[in-house]
């Protein structure tokens, strides 16, 4: 989602926000909108609805999460402990590249850097990754 895109979003949010306000304060209705409860899913607590894809077009994350993630500094990664294992990481995207169905990013934290390899799960087939990797 784009930056002017989350914009409208926020604003459409603001608008019906304050309709329902006014409705609620014109019929007499003391009953405020009721805020959204947490959705929690196993490590990640979500604020509004779960995302119904787990990769693609998601939404902004802005610390609307409360998570209970252990992230490994990209210097402490070696191939004889992490391979083939899930790892967490906070760095950036410092260059893709894509070739078929696989896709190849190289992650920089703080001059060390990381190259990742992703693939589509069997169960999708024939995915194009591309798409959805900067």
């Amino acid at each position: 989602m784009t930056k002017n895109a989350y914009k409208k979003y926020q604003n459409k949010k603001e608008k019906e926000a304050k309709k329902a306000a006014h409705k609620a304060a014109k019929g007499g209705n003391e009953a405020a909108a009721e805020p959204e409860t947490p959705v929690s899913t196993g490590p990640v607590t979500y604020v509004g609805a779960e995302p119904a894809e787990t990769f693609g077009e998601l939404t902004l994350v802005q610390s609307q999460q409360a998570t209970g993630r252990q992230f490994v500094h990209v210097s402490q990664i070696n191939a004889a402990d992490y391979d083939g294992k899930e790892v967490w990481v906070r760095c950036r995207v410092h260059n893709t590249r894509s070739k078929g169905n696989n896709c190849f990013l190289v992650l920089r934290q703080s001059g060390f850097t990381l190259q990742v390899h992703i693939s589509p799960p069997p169960a999708l087939g024939s995915v194009n990754l591309s798409t959805f990797v900067p």
